[in-house]
């Protein structure tokens, strides 16, 4: 029981970090083609402003639409096929998260222009955002309740993770609008 339980949440984050990588190379494959390191500034700015709508939308000024997504129902006993298929969904529609970091990797990522590289960091991502399923799959194998403690302490962690945003978009906007230069010379 314990077994499968981990194996699927590993297939579920291979499922996720692999499209994670794929997307990662079709990023710097894009960036290569067009040639164009300066469009990490556009990617910053997109950043920034998705994060400042995200705080808007929860402290009620902005209306943040959300995408809705059926999940096809897999029948295939016996296999982990469910949880992977979930992982490359949830991964390739992570591409829209409100997220401001993930557009910091994007824009390095974009101004590489090397595929490796692109495949490599994307991969990375896509482990480092399974993590935290792996963590609570590991603890309810062991009989650790974490839903129920995270429901009391929800509230707050929202208002953390979005006067946290603030800054951060703060700082993706400046760069975007001032560039590189800026920063550098600011530092």
């Amino acid at each position: 029981e314990y077994k499968k339980g981990l194996i699927g949440a590993l297939s579920f984050g291979l499922g996720f970090a692999l499209v994670a990588g794929v997307l990662g190379a079709l990023f710097a494959l894009t960036g290569d083609i067009i040639g164009l390191p300066k469009i990490s500034q556009f990617v910053f700015a997109f950043g920034g402003i998705i994060a400042y709508l995200y705080v808007l939308s929860v402290i009620g000024r902005f209306h943040l639409p959300h995408l809705s997504l059926k999940l096809p129902k897999i029948k295939l006993k016996g296999t982990y096929a469910p949880q992977f298929v979930s992982g490359v969904l949830l991964s390739a529609g992570d591409v829209g998260c409100p997220n401001p970091l993930r557009f910091i990797l994007l824009a390095f990522i974009i101004s590489s222009g090397s595929v490796v590289t692109g495949a490599w960091f994307g991969f990375v991502y896509g482990l480092g955002a399974i993590t935290p399923i792996l963590f609570v799959t590991l603890l309810s194998l062991i009989g650790v309740n974490v839903m129920k403690s995270y429901s009391t302490q929800v509230e707050t962690m929202e208002k953390v993770l979005m006067w946290t945003l603030v800054p951060i978009a703060a700082f993706l906007i400046t760069f975007a609008l001032f560039g590189e230069a800026w920063f550098e010379e600011a530092c």
